[in-house]
This record gives C-alpha cells, sequence and structure tokens, in this order.
C-alpha cells in the first residue's frame, strides 16, 4: 500500500501514482498493489478525526486481508477478529472524546450476550485480537477503551464478562480491566501484573475500611 495525496508538499504526489503503476505492472503475485490516495491526505500532522477513522480503518482491512492470505481458516478468522477488536476501539474512543462515561458503562454492561456456546479457546483468542488491534492503534488506547471493546466482544461471542473499574483516592488513580469467572482476562504479563496488583490494593483497602467501620 502506497499512501498519498493532494495536500502533499513534501512529496509530489505524481510520484506515488508513478511508482504504483510501475509496481502494478511488474507484479506477479496475488496480492495487489494499492494506492491509498485522497485530495485532502499529505504531510499535515493535523487531520479531522473521521479521516483518521477512515483512513486507519482502511489501512487495517488492507493488511488483516492480504497479509494472512496463505493461512489456514483459522487465521483468517482471527484476522477479521482483530478487525472488529480496532473497530471497537474506534467506538468507543468516540465516547470518550465526548466526555460520555455514563453512556459508554451502559453500552457495555447492557451488551447483548451471544446466543452461541462460546468455545474452548476464545476468550485468549479475544484478548489476542485486541492486543493486536491496539498496538495498530494511532495512539495509546486507554484502559477503559481497550477494555470496553474486550468485554463486548467476549459477550458477543458468548462468554459472561464483566468491565471492573477500580478507582484509589489518595493520590488519585482509577483503572479497568475485563474478568471471567472473576479472573483477569488478558494475554499480556505485564498488564495482568499491573490488574492483579490494582486487585490486591482494593482488597486491602476493603479490609482497612471494614477494620475502622
Amino acid at each position: 500500500m502506497i499512501i498519498s495525496g493532494d495536500a502533499d508538499g513534501n512529496c509530489n504526489p505524481l510520484h506515488a501514482r508513478k511508482m504504483t503503476a510501475r509496481l502494478q505492472a511488474a507484479n506477479v503475485s496475488e496480492h495487489p498493489i494499492f494506492l491509498d490516495y485522497t485530495k485532502f491526505r499529505g504531510h499535515s500532522p493535523v487531520l479531522p478525526l473521521s479521516e483518521r477513522i477512515e483512513a486507519l480503518t482502511d489501512r487495517m482491512a488492507f493488511f488483516v486481508i492480504n497479509c494472512n492470505c496463505q493461512c489456514e481458516r483459522e487465521g483468517f478468522v482471527m484476522s477479521f477478529l482483530v478487525l472488529k477488536a480496532y473497530l471497537k476501539l474506534i467506538h468507543f474512543d468516540l465516547y470518550l472524546g465526548r466526555g460520555n462515561f455514563a453512556a459508554l458503562y451502559d453500552k457495555v454492561r447492557n451488551y447483548p450476550i451471544g446466543s452461541q456456546a462460546p468455545a474452548a479457546n476464545v476468550v485468549d483468542r479475544v484478548c489476542s485480537a485486541v492486543d493486536m488491534a491496539c498496538i495498530w492503534y494511532w495512539k495509546e488506547a486507554l484502559c477503559l477503551q481497550r477494555s470496553a471493546a474486550t468485554a463486548c466482544l467476549l459477550k458477543k461471542y458468548g462468554v459472561q464478562a464483566q468491565m471492573v473499574i477500580g478507582a484509589q483516592h489518595i493520590p488519585f488513580k482509577a483503572h479497568a480491566w475485563v474478568e471471567v469467572d472473576g479472573r483477569v482476562s488478558t494475554t499480556n504479563r505485564t498488564r495482568r501484573k499491573c490488574t492483579q496488583s490494582w486487585i490486591g490494593a482494593s482488597a486491602l483497602s476493603r479490609d482497612k475500611s471494614r477494620r475502622e467501620a
């Protein structure tokens, strides 16, 4: 994929067009040579959010479709699971951008649980897909955004998932994670360790509150 546009003042966009044409003429593989081109795009560091979402979604779709062409069906399904996770990140990023925390919370809490019986490894697959989508996201995915996307995807595949939010008053800190059957759901060791430390601190805080009461 070659990316260019009419607004590119650093590199003449005609070069991108000519290079794409030369590569397409010489291409002997089954993989396409694609020119992602719009009249608004260039080297500008600031683009409207809608433009960034559309562009990055197209690139992610191109990646997952073409980089796993030789994989078995399981790998192909995993690719689209990553794409679904990426779209969920965008969806909940819009909630956070509007500061509408209550709507985000209600969306996750009321998300319907799929009627199909969950596969044995669906939790690990969904968590891995969300981790991969976070890597390709154009900015850092916040824990609340990531947890909301994970919880909704797990519910979609029939898993009774729960998004948990923890907060510390002094000094103020907050963290969000997903639990399935009371266990933290993530394939990232660092994130799991961080979340478990939060759970341990919360348990100590509750015990202290009970003793003081």
